[in-house]
């Protein structure tokens, strides 16, 4: 039996995987069929993908020191 919260997971992992497009084309027009039809998981589908856009434009990747880089290298090496 799928009780509400195991389905409201299995939604969950679809927008995942429909996100990096790791859909079957059959299982993606499956999944766009069932968001048309509910509402809420349109609205998960809508944050989880603003949720990514904040990601990818606010989080900015630190940079190293090369020097740090060939220490790492040398150590991994001996």
């Amino acid at each position: 039996m799928i009780t509400p919260t195991n389905e409201k997971k299995q939604i969950y992992m679809q927008v995942n995987l429909f996100l990096d497009n790791q859909l079957e084309d059959s299982e993606r027009s499956d999944f766009l069929t069932h968001l048309e039809n509910n509402i809420h998981y349109s609205q998960m589908l809508h944050q989880e993908k603003h949720f990514r856009s904040l990601f990818k434009e606010k989080l900015t990747r630190t940079s190293v020191h090369p020097n740090l880089i060939e220490h790492i290298k040398k150590r991994v090496q001996d």
